[in-house]
C-alpha cells in the first residue's frame, strides 16, 4: 500500500495510525496497528507499507486521526496493489 500525506501547518500537524482490519468495518474491528501513531510533515510525504502479510485476505485498512486539533487530515494517492508471483515448478509435456 502507498499513500501521500500532508498536514495543514506544523503547529496543527493532525497526528494519525494506520489500521488494519481482516474481520469488518466496525471501529472495533480495526484491532490491527500497521504504523501509528504518525507526526507528519508540512509537506506531502510517501509512505509504504509491506501488506504480504494478508495476501489472500480480504483486509480493510483506516486511517484514524487522533489529534484534538480539529484540523484537516489531507491524504492522497492512496494506492493498494498486487505483484504477480512468477510461476515456480513449472513444466512442459507433449512437445
Amino acid at each position: 500500500m502507498e499513500y501521500a500525506k500532508n498536514s495543514s501547518t506544523g503547529s496543527n500537524a493532525n497526528s494519525f495510525n494506520v489500521l488494519i482490519s481482516t474481520t469488518g468495518t466496525e471501529a472495533s474491528d480495526f484491532n490491527i496497528t500497521l504504523d501509528g501513531p504518525i507526526e507528519p510533515s508540512t509537506s506531502f510525504t510517501n509512505y509504504q507499507y509491506d501488506l504480504s502479510a494478508y495476501e489472500g485476505q480480504a483486509i480493510y485498512i483506516a486511517f484514524q486521526d487522533i489529534s484534538d486539533s480539529g484540523f484537516i487530515l489531507f491524504i492522497d494517492d492512496i494506492r493498494v496493489q498486487s505483484n504477480c508471483l512468477a510461476p515456480t515448478e513449472v513444466t512442459i509435456d507433449n512437445i
